[in-house]
């Protein structure tokens, strides 16, 4: 019985000492719920040795309170609270819950001031502030970012000192970061800076051996290779190609190469370059461009797209192109519909369809233009004159002529500007000489690009081989070429140089001066119809109207024969003449060799004449003094080809036949056109076609 009084009392005591114990516990979170933190504090501290995970748990929690807020406190707490949570029995575990107390409390109580420590830290700029935030809290959710913000601070100091060695420094330091790519692009850049900043040829090419990997390697090789060939000479190109076979331009210095090789396009001059340049990389193109180079090719049309053909008719290159030009130099200008390319024979797109014109290449080179802009490029496409100028023209003697802003300058083949006058306006004539403007005056320009005469003139015009028609103040006067002399500007018109005489006109009269501007006949006779082509000096003799009827004439004035006619054609063999309304036919004694039956005549060459009558054309020709026709009169119109062939036209379209009137081609084309010396063109509405005069053959595909 003692035995079991002992026991109860053991057990009450020790309710009673354990009561005790928890009465701190108690009474310090009862102290914190009234906000009474300095007795919980008082309260807390007694817990430390017997609970401590629960006494640190309890001063975070303190720390955490507006009076006594300390977060750096706030956060050592929890993690002291989560170091000795295993010091914790589990049966104060599950006592101490009600007062929220756990390790998920603990964990998510130190994310939580974690999360507080950044919010404050992205208010901050410091890296050493990010740096002891990332090493002392590597579990805070936020580490990633803080990383981030960290590396991005580092960088923008790296960048302000933009030194490749910070950079290196840097990229060796954060080998992760997400800026490393952005730092390894301007460490890149700055060493390909740095290694060429002098923009020498040495120094690209050093660049290049020393950073292979460095992605600004192209661009030194592009460098490298325009200041190379810079003045697009064959050595240079040749210099280039055995120096720098890495070089990415290595293949288009080839072709460069290749085409300047090619200035003086001919079979011959390829079979040159193959022989001096065996280790050309496109040999097999080469072989192919001689093969082709004697194979003419020959537009032809179908459905409204055009393609080439040879000359059996088998088509080549199919029909793809809305617009062609015929091949020049090996190469011909084609049109997608929307903008012009180049061509080769073998259908290779050698310029893309970028350009709004192209002119024939011409000693290698073709103008374009571009956005009402105009340059010069080679066969390879690359700018030999750059495309900024309103206007470009070939010279002579391999020079141009630009305008750009209403500034002419002449370049050589290479882009070199020469030595010139001032000049506005630049017009090339038919004659091949070339006129230009000044300030409203005119002169020509030599050859050696110097004036022929001083810009005084309004007009100037060739009238012979040494002699100018010079026009000022509205009037025409002749003068030397070496202004040698110089005739008075008296003229209102002076009509071109025949068998060594000109007609002149002053008001509505005509005179004969010789080629050096003297007068032979003074101006007393009248200005007629056709004049120009009827008055001028034929078999030594002059055709002139004066009191109402026509006469002929020595150069001296002498009179030779009345021609009583109402109007005079061009002359030939004989002289057409207009009688009571018909045209007939005299010799020049004044003979009348036919009947008066023709509505029209008109002078084809010295012995032929087409004439009209009832509105049907036909020929005529001069034989043993006898009219004769070579065609009938059963055509529209009749026009002269050349020397042997005829344009003929009836309802049913254009035609050819011989001066005998045989029909070569029938007549429905909607037009023929000259081709070539040899070759004629002929187009219906469908169908391009060509004719061969030497064997009367006509081409078209098959």
């Amino acid at each position: 019985m003692k035995t079991h009084i002992n026991f109860c009392l053991f057990i009450i005591l020790l309710f009673a000492f354990d009561n005790v114990r928890a009465n701190p516990i108690k009474k310090a979170f009862l102290a914190l719920d009234q906000k009474n933190y300095g007795l919980a504090l008082g309260h807390f501290q007694k817990l430390k040795k017997h609970n401590p995970s629960l006494a640190y748990f309890g001063f975070t929690q303190i720390y955490q309170s507006p009076a006594l807020y300390n977060l750096d406190s706030c956060l050592k707490y929890a993690l002291k609270a989560e170091e000795s949570l295993n010091l914790v029995s589990p049966k104060n575990y599950l006592a101490w819950k009600k007062y929220g107390f756990d390790s998920t409390a603990i964990v998510q109580k130190k994310f939580l001031l974690s999360a507080t420590y950044f919010t404050l830290l992205q208010k901050d700029t410091s890296i050493v502030n990010y740096n002891n935030f990332i090493s002392q809290q590597p579990w805070a959710l936020e580490v990633s970012s803080a990383i981030d913000i960290r590396d991005s601070l580092v960088f923008n100091t790296v960048l302000k000192l933009s030194t490749i060695q910070t950079l290196q420094s840097y990229m060796s330091t954060y080998p992760k970061s997400k800026m490393f790519n952005q730092a390894l692009a301007v460490y890149y850049e700055l060493q390909f800076a740095e290694s060429t900043l002098d923009g020498s040829i040495e120094s690209y090419a050093s660049f290049i051996k020393k950073a292979p990997d460095n992605p600004f390697r192209g661009e030194a090789e592009d460098q490298l290779y325009a200041l190379a060939t810079q003045n697009n000479m064959l050595k240079e190109l040749d210099d280039f190609v055995h120096k720098y076979p890495s070089n990415r331009n290595y293949n288009l210095a080839w072709l460069r190469l290749y085409q300047l090789f090619m200035k003086d396009y001919s079979s011959m001059r390829m079979e040159q370059f193959r022989a001096e340049y065996s280790d050309y990389p496109f040999m097999k193109q080469l072989e192919d461009d001689i093969a082709m180079f004697n194979e003419n090719l020959y537009p032809f049309k179908e459905k409204d797209l055009f393609g080439f053909m040879n000359n059996k008719g088998e088509i080549v290159i199919p029909p793809l192109y809305f617009e062609v030009s015929d091949f020049s130099e090996g190469l011909a200008v084609v049109s997608d519909g929307l903008k012009m390319g180049l061509i080769d024979k073998k259908n290779t797109i050698v310029i893309p369809f970028v350009y709004d014109e192209i002119s024939d290449f011409l000693k290698g080179r073709a103008i374009v233009t571009k956005n009402n802009l105009n340059g010069i490029i080679d066969r390879t496409g690359l700018y030999i004159f750059p495309l900024e100028f309103n206007d470009i023209g070939y010279f002579k003697n391999d020079l141009y002529y630009t305008e750009k802003e209403g500034v002419i300058s002449i370049y050589d083949f290479n882009f070199h500007q020469m030595n010139c006058p001032a000049i506005e306006q630049i017009t090339p004539l038919a004659s091949g000489k070339f006129k230009v403007f000044m300030d409203g005056k005119v002169s020509f320009l030599n050859d050696n690009l110097t004036l022929s005469l001083p810009f005084e003139f309004d007009d100037l015009l060739p009238f012979s081989d040494s002699v100018y028609c010079y026009q000022l103040e509205g009037k025409f006067g002749l003068l030397h070429m070496d202004n040698k002399w110089k005739t008075p500007n008296v003229y209102d018109e002076i009509y071109p140089l025949s068998e060594g005489v000109a007609m002149v006109r002053i008001k509505d009269k005509l005179g004969y001066i010789n080629a050096e501007g003297k007068l032979i006949l003074a101006c007393g006779f009248n200005s007629f119809e056709n004049c120009v082509k009827v008055g001028q000096m034929h078999k030594g003799q002059i055709i002139v109207h004066l009191n109402d009827k026509f006469s002929l004439l020595d150069p001296s004035g002498k009179l030779l024969l009345n021609l009583p006619y109402e109007m005079i054609g061009e002359p030939g063999e004989w002289i057409p003449v207009l009688k009571n309304y018909k045209w007939g036919f005299v010799n020049w004694k004044g003979k009348e060799m036919t009947f008066f039956d023709f509505d029209f005549v008109e002078k084809l060459d010295n012995n032929y004449f087409i004439v009209e009558r009832a509105g049907q054309v036909g020929l005529v020709r001069i034989q043993n003094n006898i009219l004769v026709f070579t065609i009938p009169l059963a055509y529209l119109s009749i026009d002269q080809l050349d020397a042997t062939l005829l344009l003929v036209k009836n309802v049913d379209g254009y035609g050819i036949t011989n001066y005998f009137g045989e029909i070569l081609v029938p007549t429905r084309y909607l037009q023929i056109q000259k081709y070539e010396d040899e070759v004629l063109k002929l187009i219906t509405s469908t169908e391009l076609l060509y004719y061969f005069k030497r064997n009367s053959f006509i081409l078209q595909h098959k």
